[in-house]
């Protein structure tokens, strides 16, 4: 199994399996790995700032690695929040993540703290950060802006009726990727 990839400083950081790998860009010779205990896998990409790799990969941890070595810089234990973290984008010195039980949470990358967490109600697909707004699609059917920094609803938008009590036209799923310029966002 292998895991979505990050080009992050030269290098390739994806997981196979268990291990989180890195592998120089240009030679692909492998630089260093990290095996996570468990039976967790590590499926979603990590995401990187300042030298620092972070990966919440299934076994409840929230890992900060030295993108250099490898080296585990600190690990928090939320697994009563999550179980893997998906989605991971930064926004200034707050992570960004989806979390397994339909939410969305706002992390401090100096020690994993939890500044917010927002439920969406229903799995979070493709969210994206820009200009310190956090965008994201909920399966409830609304389409959300949150302020990165505090998770505050800054506005929602409803694309389709969660529970069916409408017969209005609604818009199908939204699963791919959101897109936004300085102006719009980007909705298929």
């Amino acid at each position: 199994q292998i895991g979505v990839p990050f080009v992050y400083h030269d290098r390739v950081h994806f997981g196979e399996g268990d291990r989180l790998i890195t592998l120089d860009i240009y030679s692909g010779k492998t630089l260093w790995q990290y095996k996570i205990e468990g039976n967790a896998k590590v499926g979603y990409a990590a995401t990187g700032h300042q030298g620092t790799l972070f990966l919440g990969p299934g076994d409840g941890l929230l890992y900060a690695f030295s993108a250099k070595t490898g080296r585990v810089i600190w690990k928090v234990d939320r697994g009563s929040d999550w179980q893997y973290l998906r989605q991971l984008h930064l926004s200034g010195e707050i992570l960004v993540a989806g979390g397994y039980h339909d939410e969305i949470f706002g992390i401090r990358i100096a020690d994993g703290k939890v500044l917010w967490r927002f439920v969406a109600g229903n799995f979070i697909n493709s969210h994206l950060i820009k200009q310190g707004k956090a965008f994201f699609w909920s399966p409830t059917g609304w389409i959300y802006a949150l302020n990165a920094e505090n998770g505050k609803v800054l506005w929602k938008h409803r694309t389709t009726d969660f529970q069916k009590r409408s017969k209005k036209r609604n818009w199908a799923p939204i699963m791919a990727e959101l897109v936004a310029d300085e102006k719009y966002l980007y909705i298929l």
